[in-house]
């Protein structure tokens, strides 16, 4: 049996002051969407069923039932 390895951060915005999380999606929280996404991550914020927005994840390209199915994407460092 293969080891699972996950690996899990949290994404979320802060206000001006650092104070408070900001979770309204706003500006903000759409352009740490598309900085993620162009850099290869998938954003829970285009998902159809749950809108998950700050969830961000990568996936190589791959869908979740080959990356379940144990496929591994190659990654490359830009």
């Amino acid at each position: 049996m293969r080891p699972s390895i996950k690996l899990r951060k949290s994404c979320f915005i802060v206000s001006d002051d650092g104070q408070k999380a900001i979770w309204t999606v706003n500006a903000k929280w759409k352009r740490v969407a598309a900085i993620g996404k162009s850099l290869g991550f998938e954003w829970g914020g285009d998902w159809s069923s749950f809108k998950d927005y700050p969830h961000l994840q990568m996936t190589g390209g791959l869908t979740l039932s080959q990356l379940q199915a144990g496929k591994r994407p190659n990654l490359q460092v830009k």
